[in-house]
């Protein structure tokens, strides 16, 4: 048969169904219709509702109904957004547009990390919130000059004179020299950032933590130590940050890790700001 003949007839057939459909339908509200109005004679007071209604009231309400089911109907066959890739619902951390939009939220967070009074602050939200990629994809871009937006937002100042840098604490596994192991790793990479900005650059023979001191003594910069994932850091040592359900106080962790104390040193002095970023529910152990 000829194609074309053979979609008429497949459209007719769908058509006739369709129809057969719409006069089930109509018997079934006509039916409801007549039960609904029998109730209400039942609860409202007599004469309230003419006996019998008027011919033309019951075919406008039945009409009404037509109305809706064909709207209904055109409405469940009209085109959906379809979503061909479930990596799109997912924010990555290294993925800049995620953050269009969000442009004075990093200008703010980077502010609130140059102020001199603020030595430490805290990012929280829920998990996959885009607490990271805020972090990642934009407030490190931003304060390195190379920002993900194309045009420069309007009322969007200049950078603070800061040098991010950033940890990652689901990978310091180590109780007792994980830090000094990241900071290690991640001051390596950034001689190039350093030269820019007029820092002297870190050199192995030093310690992380009196470079860190250094900084704004050897320039007008700052360091923004930023620490990611501090839950999972926090989870991989709850037998060292825990005693019987309870956190433990500050001091008490310092004395047991001399690299945090160091930590702790350098922001009571505000050398440094320090950034942690943590989900929403392990914030209150902070």
């Amino acid at each position: 048969m000829n194609p074309q003949l053979e979609r008429l007839k497949s459209n007719a057939n769908t058509y006739i169904s369709l129809a057969a459909l719409l006069t089930a339908v109509l018997g079934s509200v006509s039916g409801l219709i007549e039960e609904f109005i029998k109730f209400l004679r039942s609860v409202l007071p007599v004469g309230w509702l003419p006996d019998p209604l008027p011919p033309q009231a019951t075919w406008i309400v039945v009409g009404v109904c037509v109305l809706l089911g064909v709207f209904t109907f055109i409405q469940a066959l009209a085109k959906r957004s379809e979503l061909k890739t479930k990596e799109r619902f997912l924010i990555s951390p290294r993925d800049p547009a995620h953050l269009v939009g969000r442009e004075m939220d990093l200008h703010r967070l980077a502010v609130e990390c140059s102020n001199d009074s603020t030595a430490l602050v805290f990012l929280t939200g829920e998990s996959g919130a885009g607490k990271s990629a805020l972090v990642q994809a934009g407030l490190v871009e931003y304060l390195n000059g190379n920002p993900y937006w194309t045009q420069p937002p309007k009322n969007l100042g200049a950078p603070p004179s800061l040098l991010p840098i950033r940890l990652d604490g689901a990978a310091m596994d180590d109780w007792a020299q994980g830090i000094e192991k990241a900071l290690r790793r991640a001051l390596s990479t950034h001689t190039v950032a350093c030269t820019v900005r007029g820092i002297p650059a870190f050199v192995s023979t030093q310690s992380p933590f009196d470079w860190l001191r250094s900084v704004p003594e050897t320039s007008c910069y700052r360091v923004v130590l930023i620490i990611d994932q501090m839950d999972d850091y926090i989870a991989m040592h709850r037998d060292r940050l825990f005693s019987e359900g309870k956190v433990l106080p500050a001091h008490t962790v310092e004395q047991a890790n001399l690299h945090w104390h160091a930590l702790a040193e350098l922001v009571r002095s505000r050398a440094i700001c320090l950034l942690l970023i943590c989900r929403a529910d392990a914030s209150t152990y902070l």
